[in-house]
Order: structure tokens, then sequence, then C-alpha cells
């Protein structure tokens, strides 16, 4: 059996197209896989042309696809059964923001061609059936995404900080809280922590917690700490894999609805962020402004453990109960 993993702007392949690939090569018989990741910022007219022909050879000879965007629309793939992990990337984000505040939204065939959406969440599966034509597609719920589903495993969590604690080894023992931002802020745009005082709000933290950032927004104010602030604070810079974190974090605050849903299958705290003012910014802001953060300098009144009104987001971010995500799409194929 032929399987075909498409992923596109230079993503290359995801942590869940990569727990999907690993599945099925150890559970599918006579399985062959190819790719196509695709890269769609090129400026140069004649790599555009080169990609774009590439793309027509692909999507002519594949038999199966498993795909995490839309990027190379279904409807190109003239064969086999096609399958989409309903990661909630930004797009979704804005996708809904329009449908709820624009009375003119007008529903897009991005999602035409597929027929089996992994939905992942009430979430996303409200985006799907709000904002797009999906007549042919059956819209598969109660079960997570691959990356979700593996963040359950208590194995996964261990080993995740297990090598966490040995490049930081002050954090072992200590709640962790993820402050992981995506995105960079626009060097003519003001920073949201020019008034932040990172120093403060350490001291106000007391030494059970360990604070883990990504952010360079933020590192901007850790330059004068000193070295007594390494029992409490760690930057991980990009050759870190700051997904990882989520694994074993117990709070998160955040400006990606992708880590915030990841997160949410864990049933953890998640709070939103003001950073670089993007699409799930705004919904938060809209839809649960009680979780969205305006001033990280009072970070102190969100660590009060996970409470009803994080229960009601991340319930709406992750399906509670769930079958193996990668075993649901392999019996697509292989039934």
């Amino acid at each position: 059996m032929k399987i075909s993993i498409s992923s596109s702007r230079k993503r290359g392949l995801t942590p869940d197209l990569r727990l999907v690939q690993k599945y099925l090569k150890n559970n599918v018989d006579d399985f062959e896989i190819s790719y196509f990741m695709a890269d769609e910022t090129s400026k140069n007219r004649m790599a555009k042309k080169g990609f774009k022909d590439a793309k027509k050879r692909y999507c002519n000879t594949v038999e199966n696809v498993i795909c995490v965007d839309a990027s190379i629309q279904a409807k190109k793939y003239k064969t086999g059964k096609k399958v989409l992990i309903g990661v909630p990337y930004d797009y979704q984000f804005k996708a809904l923001n329009r449908v709820e505040t624009e009375s003119d939204y007008k529903k897009t065939n991005s999602f035409k061609g597929f027929d089996y959406i992994i939905a992942g969440s009430p979430f996303t599966k409200e985006v799907y059936t709000k904002c797009y034509n999906i007549p042919n597609s059956q819209v598969i719920e109660n079960v997570v995404t691959p990356m979700a589903w593996n963040m359950r495993r208590e194995k996964a969590e261990r080993e995740s900080r297990e090598k966490y604690e040995i490049m930081f080894p002050q954090m072992k023992g200590k709640k962790v809280i993820a402050i992981l931002t995506n995105g960079k802020v626009k060097e003519d745009v003001p920073s949201p922590y020019e008034k932040f005082d990172l120093k403060k709000v350490l001291d106000s933290i007391d030494s059970s917690y360990f604070v883990i950032t990504n952010s360079d927004e933020i590192l901007n104010h850790a330059i004068t700490l000193g070295s007594e602030y390494t029992d409490k604070f760690a930057y991980i810079n990009k050759a870190l894999d700051s997904r990882r974190i989520l694994y074993f974090a117990e709070y998160l605050f955040t400006n990606s609805g992708m880590y915030a849903s990841y997160m949410s299958g864990r049933e953890k705290p998640v709070y939103s962020i003001n950073y670089v003012d993007n699409n799930f910014e705004k919904f938060m802001k809209r839809r649960f402004p009680h979780l969205h953060v305006e001033d990280l300098n009072n970070i102190t009144q969100y660590l009060k453990g996970y409470r009803e009104i994080n229960k009601i987001f991340t319930q709406y971010f992750s399906y509670e109960v769930s079958e193996n995500p990668c075993e649901v799409i392999k019996d697509i194929y292989v039934k």
C-alpha cells in the first residue's frame, strides 16, 4: 500500500505526521510512503514554476494522502482516500473570527475534497462545519490529534521532562510555568513587553515554580538577572523543541492556538497572552477574555490551579476520551 504524507510552508514533517508515519510503518504490512514538502515562500520565479510542476506530478501519481493543512487542496489528488488531521493553525482562528463577526462571510472550498477529517477537538469541528464547504467529508469526532494523544502518555511526559532536566537541573522537582510564543514582533512595532519587569515577576513567584520561555521579547528583560535567578528561570533557543515542554508543564501562557490545543488534552491551565496580535490572540480576547492575560506582570494571579474556567476551555479544545488517532487512520486505509 502506498500512502503519501503531504506538508508545506517549510514545515517538513510535523510532529503529528511523524507520529502517524511511525505507527503505520510498525502496524501496516506492505507499507510504502511518499512525501511532498512544498516551499511556497520562494520569491524566485523559476523556483515557483518548479514547485508548481512538481506539485502537478505529485498529485497525478499519489494514491492515498494524509495532510495537516490544505496547502495542496484535496481535489487535486486523483486517487485514493484523503485524510486531513485538524491541527489548529492560526488560519482556523482567522476563519472562525470572520464567520462570527462578518455578516457577509461565505464558506470556502479549501477542504472540500477530503474524505475524512480528524477533528481533534470540538473547536476544530466547529471551524470546519461553520467556515468551509465539506459536503462529502466524514468529520471524525472524539479523536484527538496524534500529538495530543502522545502527550497523554506518562512515559512520553517523563522522558520529555528528563531531557529538559539534564539541560536545566535547577527545574528538577518544580512546577514548570511555560511562556511559549509564536511569531516575531516587528521591528517598527512597540514591544508588548516594554513595561514587563521580569525580575519583579520572578521575585513574586515562590521557589516551587520554574519559568521557561522561548520569547526573545521576554529574554530582553532577562539580561540584567543575576545568577541566583537560574533557580527559577530559563530561556530556550530555536535549537530546542519548545513543544516538548507541553508534555510536562503545569501552566501554559501562549499566543499559539496550536500549543493551547495540544496542552488542553492534559487538562492543565492554559492562558493566552499579547504578542503579535495574531488571530488566536484576537479569538481569545473575544471568546475567552477571562483566560487572556493583558499584562504578564500579573502572572501570579493566574497560578491558582485547574479551575472551572480552565476546564471549559480545555474541553472545547480537546476531546476528553479518544481512541488512538493513528489506529483510526490505519483503519481508514486497511479496512
